[in-house]
């Protein structure tokens, strides 16, 4: 439990800080430059710059200048502006670029705060810094007008030019700030189309993308972290995120970004890794002790939501685009596998396949009528095979309750709660560790694995039966309050089943049409994995040992899957809700057995029984808190269809919800709709 609370605090420590590419997006407007940079130097010595926005293609030329109006961000002393890029492709004289600092629209220039100018011819798209002469203040807040002029021809001014990977994933930099990166601050149009085929096009598109660009922003590991897992596919796209970050080839590419930091690696693209943003769990005592554990390593999902990892590269000075395609060139795309669905099947290798031996192998383990009779009597009476059903899980943990006696002997409750649970445990997995060896997974094999659960758990209840004995005489109630509780839960679901008997939404969708297939997959399958029901000769390449875990029993009983279904539900909520009342029970006679030995006071089955139930309520009954909103705001609708808008006071909208419970009583109906729950 102290482990469990030290995980959730050091996990909490993520949203202490900002988003990884919130913190990325702040320190790109302040290091990558837009089309005209204020540097301002602040009163600690910090210069903080300001980039402001200037039209793309928009050429400033004599009789046409451009006046920029902006709000300082911060106080400070405005001592330079910075230019990205300045050029003039038009005109490849000598022109003077001016500039005119003011607090006014069209103020003359002897009256500007300040002035700077520069000659140039510009044919070379280089940055230019200019010195404001004088030096000024500026305020936090004020207006100020900057006029940029030129002397002769057209020139144009532009930001940097940063590349993204993938129309697929989150551009950078964000919109935040007062700043939109690609309104105006940066080059747009660099993306390397990560998930586009391997072909020579797209080593063309690497090739020019790094010349022309500037910067490189990887905002999560979707793609570096997929794509070179799939190298038949994407042997470019592995060979390119090798040679970006200088992986060593002894290393993962994928470990080599997930630890990456600032100089850990020699990048051979010509784009140097300049900085990193990371959040990981952390525990902390500042000056004593620091720990964090780089969680980049888990599923994608754990992290790419709210703590990606988000690397950003520079373009080098000794930037080479002929290495960059001598090195990229060479990966041989002569093999790359390009597959429709429909020609997966002409893949010499065929991937994914079951071999011609196994796919008659799960073939012969019986059609789904051999499997499952219609006419047998529990199937023609649902309520017989619930009854069934409920019995042969009762006996299995009643059997399986020695065994878990004997593995945990220091639980209060020697873990009968628990029992149930753990007897599917067991009689799904050695069924299933079966079957991976290509021992059939019948009925017959599952039959002798209930067989041998039911032998050893006879055994050790041969073993333990003084102590069984006592328990029961002493301990009568509290057997026959869990076999009530376990009845009360599962009934309970049940119900709710019989009233919304259909995981399927008309809009929203749902889990139906993959549980069902999935499941009658794993029930059909003669040795494992399963076949894939989606994917016609081939094998299920997802995670399916939940549907053996509930299906086993069902494969055993010959009950139909889509009436099984439907028990399989309450089942697991009272399994989960009785676990959850084992370890609250338990969690509060462990305390009051250390009181007892204190300072002699008792523990009561009361007081144990509130803690079990409150711990089994909090798992399975109030997880899901819209339900009860939903319910609160409909109360208040049956008084106005529009009282959970309204903005009024909280007492207004309980009192508009006890109308409403009243109106409900004496015959309303309660206004909600299906996508309201």
């Amino acid at each position: 439990m102290i482990a469990t609370v030290l995980w959730a605090y050091a996990f909490v420590q993520i949203y202490q800080r900002p988003h990884t590419r919130v913190a990325a997006t702040r320190w790109i407007y302040q290091n990558v430059p837009g089309p005209v940079n204020l540097r301002i130097q602040q009163s600690d010595g910090e210069v903080y710059q300001q980039p402001l926005t200037y039209p793309s293609g928009v050429a400033l030329q004599a009789e046409t200048p451009y006046s920029i109006h902006f709000v300082a961000k911060v106080d400070g002393t405005l001592n330079e502006i910075l230019l990205a890029h300045v050029q003039d492709v038009a005109d490849p004289t000598l022109k003077t670029l001016g500039l005119l600092l003011s607090t006014q629209a069209d103020t003359p220039p002897e009256q500007a705060l300040a002035r700077a100018s520069i000659t140039d011819d510009f044919v070379k798209n280089d940055a230019y810094t200019l010195p404001l002469d004088p030096p000024v203040e500026i305020a936090e807040g004020q207006v100020y007008f900057l006029r940029l002029t030129t002397s002769s021809g057209m020139v144009t001014l532009s930001g940097a030019a940063p590349i993204n990977e993938s129309s697929w994933d989150d551009g950078l930099p964000l919109r935040m700030d007062g700043y939109d990166g690609f309104g105006g601050l940066y080059q747009g149009g660099l993306n390397m189309e990560m998930y586009w085929e391997d072909n020579t096009d797209k080593l063309e598109r690497f090739v020019n993308n790094l010349d022309q660009g500037e910067y490189i922003f990887i905002s999560s590991n979707r793609q570096w972290a997929t794509l070179p897992r799939v190298e038949e596919r994407y042997p470019l796209t592995k060979a390119y995120y090798e040679y970006l970050i200088g992986c060593p080839p002894e290393e993962d590419v994928i470990w080599c970004y997930n630890t990456a930091r600032p100089g850990d690696f020699e990048e051979q693209l010509g784009y140097d890794l300049v900085e990193v943003f990371e959040s990981f769990p952390t525990l902390e005592i500042p000056g004593v002790f620091h720990w964090e554990v780089n969680d980049q390593f888990a599923e994608e999902a754990f992290t790419v939501y709210d703590h990606t990892k988000v690397l950003i590269f520079k373009k080098s000075a000794d930037f080479d685009a002929a290495q960059v395609r001598a090195l990229l060139g060479a990966v041989d795309l002569s093999n790359v596998v390009h597959l429709t669905p429909k020609a997966a099947g002409d893949y010499i290798d065929k991937d994914l396949m079951l071999s011609a031996e196994r796919w008659d192998e799960q073939r012969a383990g019986g059609t789904w009528s051999e499997l499952f009779d219609t006419k047998a009597f529990y199937n023609k009476y649902p309520v017989v095979g619930l009854v069934i059903w409920y019995l042969f899980i009762f006996i299995l943990g009643l059997f399986t309750y020695p065994i878990v006696r004997k593995a945990f002997p220091g639980l209060a409750d020697k873990g009968y709660p628990l029992a149930r649970a753990l007897g599917l445990v067991l009689l799904a997995y050695f069924p299933w560790l079966l079957g991976s060896f290509g021992i059939p997974y019948s009925r017959g094999t599952i039959a002798l694995v209930f067989a041998a659960i039911v032998l050893i758990g006879a055994w050790q209840a041969y073993c333990q039966r003084e102590a069984l004995r006592r328990e029961w005489r002493e301990n009568r109630k509290y057997y026959l309050m869990i076999e009530g509780l376990f009845l009360a839960f599962f009934l309970f679901d049940l119900f709710i089943r019989i009233g919304n008997p259909d995981l399927w939404h008309p809009s929203k969708g749902g889990e139906r049409p993959m549980d069902l297939s999935y499941f009658h997959a794993v029930l059909k399958s003669t040795t494992f994995p399963p076949y894939d029901p989606w994917f016609a000769g081939g094998y299920i390449n997802y995670y399916y040992y939940g549907f053996v875990l509930v299906g086993t029993p069902v494969k055993l009983l010959g009950i139909v899957p889509t009436v099984a279904y439907n028990f399989i539900l309450p089942t697991l909520f009272a399994m989960v809700g009785m676990g959850a009342f084992s370890i609250g029970w338990n969690l509060l006679d462990g305390g009051r057995r250390t009181v007892d030995g204190k300072n002699g006071l008792r523990s009561t089955v009361y007081g144990r029984f509130w803690a079990g139930f409150s711990a089994a309520a909090g798992m399975i009954l109030l997880g899901n808190l819209g339900t009860i909103r939903a319910f609160y705001q409909g109360l208040q609708r049956i008084v106005d269809p529009v009282a959970h808008t309204t903005d009024v006071s909280i007492f207004k909208h309980m009192w508009w919800a006890a109308q409403g419970l009243v109106k409900l009583f004496t015959g309303a109906a309660l206004p909600l709709r299906v996508g309201d729950w």
